[in-house]
């Protein structure tokens, strides 16, 4: 009784320690790619303002 007593109390330390392990590695990871997914939407806006102005030219001439 006692033994499992401490296997499920070593399991619980162990679980808690994984989860806030992966909860740092999580926030520096969303953290990482939000910083990302910014630089992206940069890109992207002004790949998509590129693009209007193209076809605006297009649609003039």
């Amino acid at each position: 009784m006692r033994r499992a007593e401490y296997k499920v109390r070593r399991f619980k330390v162990n679980f808690f320690i994984l989860i806030g392990f992966y909860g740092i590695r999580c926030q520096e990871i969303s953290h990482w790619s939000m910083e990302n997914r910014d630089r992206k939407g940069f890109f992207q806006k002004t790949e998509d303002f590129q693009r209007t102005e193209d076809r605006r030219l297009r649609t003039e001439h």
